[in-house]
């Protein structure tokens, strides 16, 4: 009778044991789940503006968007990749393409808009 007895206290020990312990995890989850939505509203937002690149050539020498390579035949806006290999020191600035054209440079063709 004694073993009947332990057995069925050992099963209310064990169902106190695991509602007490759902509770407590329970309490442990709200709790991080809480913190973790307050430290969301904690951080600063980011904004991203968006960068328009001016199209107002009119004084292409000072703001250098067209240029070509002085041993070169073939003339690039800055933006271009062709534009990117030629070194400071060779570097030639028109100030309009028509300029470029009548010294005798060609448009490049990887180039749009040239």
């Amino acid at each position: 009778m004694r073993l009947h007895y332990l057995a069925k206290e050992g099963k209310r020990f064990i169902g106190k044991t695991w509602f007490v312990s759902s509770i407590i995890a329970s309490v442990f989850g709200s709790y991080g789940l809480g913190f973790l939505s307050a430290s969301e509203t904690l951080k600063t937002p980011v904004y991203v503006e968006k960068y328009v690149e001016s199209t107002d050539y009119t004084d292409d020498i000072e703001n250098k968007h067209i240029l070509a390579s002085r041993s070169g035949t073939k003339v690039y806006y800055v933006w271009c990749g062709g534009s990117k290999r030629i070194k400071e020191e060779n570097r030639v600035y028109f100030q309009s393409v028509k300029d470029a054209l009548d010294k005798g440079y060609e448009p490049a063709k990887n180039c749009p808009g040239m």
